[in-house]
């Protein structure tokens, strides 16, 4: 995921030589310079950028969404998800972040969360029958698109 002019790519992974610690990089595309490390206890599935750049988010498999200053690498907030966060997207504004997820231990259920970055408060719940692996808004944030596991494409209302 780049960021909105290019300048800072954000990658989420597991940390090299780990079986369970992930982490966030920010890495600058025109050196390849590895500008930014941040360390999670678990793999990073999802990164996003909010429009301006200056907030990431990061969802992984320890069940936290996590905002981090892109400039800093600081912790903004950490949300107790619950569950495997697997996407993560903000809205245009970036008043709002949409989650996906699977439930631990399921092959089946999944969710979409709403979530304020300012607050960390949990607008919406929608349960859903398969794991969320994509999650978009449309551009006024009004609708949001998941993507899930049993192969169906939902539009709910933000």
């Amino acid at each position: 995921m780049f960021n909105h002019d290019g300048s800072l790519a954000a990658t989420g992974s597991l940390k090299e030589g780990s079986r369970v610690a992930g982490q966030l990089r920010l890495v600058s595309p025109a050196s390849g310079a590895v500008v930014r490390e941040v360390e999670h206890s678990a793999g990073v599935r999802a990164v996003a950028f909010n429009h301006d750049g200056s907030l990431v988010a990061t969802g992984s498999m320890d069940k936290k969404l996590r905002f981090v200053e892109a400039a800093s690498g600081a912790a903004v907030r950490q949300v107790e998800h619950g569950d495997w966060v697997f996407a993560v997207m903000f809205n245009h504004d970036g008043s709002l972040a949409a989650t996906g997820s699977l439930k631990e231990g399921s092959r089946v259920a999944g969710q979409l969360r709403l979530v304020s970055p300012a607050s960390g408060a949990v607008v919406r719940e929608v349960e859903h029958s398969a794991g969320v692996r994509a999650v978009a808004f449309n551009h006024d944030g009004s609708l949001v698109a998941t993507g899930s596991m049993d192969k169906k494409l939902r539009f709910v209302e933000a």
